[in-house]
């Protein structure tokens, strides 16, 4: 049983790190529409 230990802190550890993978991934999508829309916004003031 001691081989358990090692590989379910292991498990865990990978699972962190593909969480905050995702969650980072999440944020880019979100951040890249924001950009996209305020350049859309600069576009219209820039043609006033």
């Amino acid at each position: 049983m001691d081989f358990v230990s090692p590989i379910l802190d292991a498990a865990s550890r990978l699972w962190d790190c593909t969480a905050k993978c995702a969650a980072y991934l999440t944020d880019l999508q979100e951040t890249l529409e924001s950009l996209r829309n305020a350049m859309e916004d600069l576009k219209t003031v820039a043609e006033m």
